[in-house]
């Protein structure tokens, strides 16, 4: 329920959302003060401007079309703020025969697969958090897992990707 309706703030307008504590509220406050801050912050520099009503998903007739060998291809994608309507209007229209896609986005872990989920529901390709070790296949959206760092190795032809628990650069 609270990611969806943290989706739903995000599609209508809101800049940025910061996850509750799970357990004591004012030890888990005090913690997040200085991300609290920080996107207040960052808040404050947006330049808002009336955005038009989004349009509903494009019939499957007119999805993106796609020709050649989607195994040879990898489209790598970073987003951070703003970055999830934008996103979503990225891979809505791709079609099921895309080359294979990994889409980094500044999110908190815990919101990373109801992300990758609401975008599976608006678009042909399968979209989902990506795994440890996955092979990565055409037609598919990988989403990286919020507070870990992704990188892609080649295996052969197969593009794979590897997780690690690595300290956080640039915050």
């Amino acid at each position: 329920v609270g990611g969806e309706a943290t989706w739903r703030a995000v599609e209508v307008g809101a800049i940025d959302f910061i996850p509750k504590p799970k357990l004591d509220w004012s030890a888990g406050l005090q913690a997040l003060s200085e991300e609290m801050i920080s996107k207040v912050r960052a808040a404050a520099r947006v330049k808002v401007a009336a955005r038009p009503r989004r349009k509903s998903l494009k019939p499957a007739t007119e999805q993106l079309q796609f020709s050649g060998r989607g195994s040879e291809v990898l489209v790598a994608v970073g987003a951070s703020t703003g970055g999830v309507e934008a996103l979503a209007t990225l891979i809505s229209p791709l079609p099921p025969n895309g080359p294979a896609m990994v889409v980094v986005q500044h999110m908190p872990a815990q919101f990373t697969a109801s992300f990758a989920s609401r975008l599976n529901s608006m678009s042909a390709a399968e979209v989902a958090e990506a795994r440890d070790g996955e092979r990565l296949l055409p037609g598919h959206v990988y989403i990286a897992p919020g507070n870990r760092h992704t990188s892609i190795h080649r295996s052969g032809a197969n593009f794979i990707c590897r997780l690690t628990d690595e300290p956080l650069v640039s915050g």
